[in-house]
């Protein structure tokens, strides 16, 4: 384990040792700025990617300081009874709900929400759900660029003889944050829209995508027997 990783499990495994909010937020991204970034050798072959590095250590930043302290701050960053509901039209019956934030976040701030954000190369993306029961509950998470290219989040698509399939939540959770913030790869600027499929029984990536592309209707027609969520957003290449 290196001295980052020890320094984070102390602080996740002690956030009440006395410490304010505000210097809980600030031990964290202190953490964070002294971590080293890694860049892995594989590349994937496909055209989408998860860009891991920084990000990953941010990733693990960004969870401590949503999960580790009440109040939760993507809470914090709703505003005053907005809450972030499914947009399709399929009803699977599943308890499960998902929200997304930007994965880069002022120390001390609560990530913003990814509805309506603007992104720019190195924002990735942020995960969080909750699954209160006991069903078998199934995520993944993609984005459609502006020239409807699909660009995989969770899980992550990284080789093209592959055929990943849908994440299983853990059962019994709330506010629970996925591991990793994924950026999609050098989507076309312009109009960025974000999915969560949630379903009762996995999915897998390349059934996803073939039906992606046999269509142009809106993805929740697409996917009558998964809950959808979406989020818009603008992707600027600066």
């Amino acid at each position: 384990m290196t001295e980052f990783s020890k320094a984070l499990r102390e602080l996740r495994l002690s956030p009440s040792s006395g410490s304010s909010d505000d210097e809980f937020v600030a031990r964290v991204m202190a953490a964070c700025a002294s971590a080293p970034a890694t860049v892995p050798s594989r590349k994937p072959a496909h055209r989408t990617v998860w860009m891991y590095g920084a990000l990953a250590a941010a990733a693990a930043c960004v969870a401590i300081g949503v999960t580790a302290r009440p109040p939760n701050p993507p809470h914090a960053a709703l505003p005053a009874g907005e809450t972030i509901a499914a947009r399709g039209q399929g009803d699977a019956g599943l308890a499960a709900t998902v929200q997304a934030f930007v994965g880069h976040a002022a120390p001390g701030s609560a990530p913003p929400l990814l509805e309506g954000a603007l992104l720019h190369p190195g924002d990735g993306i942020l995960v969080r759900y909750s699954n209160p029961k006991e069903h078998e509950t199934y995520l993944m998470v993609f984005a459609l660029d502006q020239q409807r290219t699909v660009h995989w989040l969770h899980p992550a698509y990284l080789d093209e003889s592959s055929n990943p399939t849908s994440l299983r939540l853990a059962p019994r959770v709330t506010e629970q944050v996925l591991s990793e913030v994924a950026e999609p790869e050098n989507p076309a600027p312009g109009a960025l829209h974000v999915y969560a499929l949630l379903s009762a029984t996995a999915l897998d990536v390349k059934s996803v995508e073939r039906r992606l592309g046999s269509s142009s209707a809106p993805v929740p027609e697409l996917f009558p027997q998964a809950e959808v969520e979406e989020w818009s957003c603008t992707w600027s290449a600066r």
